[in-house]
């Protein structure tokens, strides 16, 4: 399930529960500046879903996708684990290394 394109007053809110001020919240996303982010939160203009996802992860209020996981739901404290992905423990491919 893809996640929803969030209203002016989901992004405010989502912000001023993860205690950032405009500003930190533009530079948590890698945006330019607050500008981006007010025009965002007045609805001048759609954040990209991209910042969004991004905004939720990093602000622990939305679980990150694995390839087998879609869920757009949050976790909850007792969904966080501390094992290593699977892919974490693979061997890197040498293939491309000439001897």
């Amino acid at each position: 399930m893809p996640l929803p394109t969030p209203t002016p007053e989901q992004i405010k809110h989502s912000r001023k529960l993860s205690g950032l001020t405009q500003q930190q919240a533009a530079l948590l996303v890698h945006a330019h500046d607050s500008a981006a982010w007010r025009k965002w939160e007045s609805g001048t203009y759609s954040i990209p879903l991209a910042t969004w996802e991004l905004f939720l992860i990093k602000t622990g209020q939305l679980e990150p996708r694995t390839e087998n996981q879609v869920s757009t739901e949050p976790r909850t404290e007792n969904q966080v684990s501390t094992t290593p992905r699977s892919r974490d423990k693979q061997e890197p491919s040498k293939a491309h290394l000439k001897t």
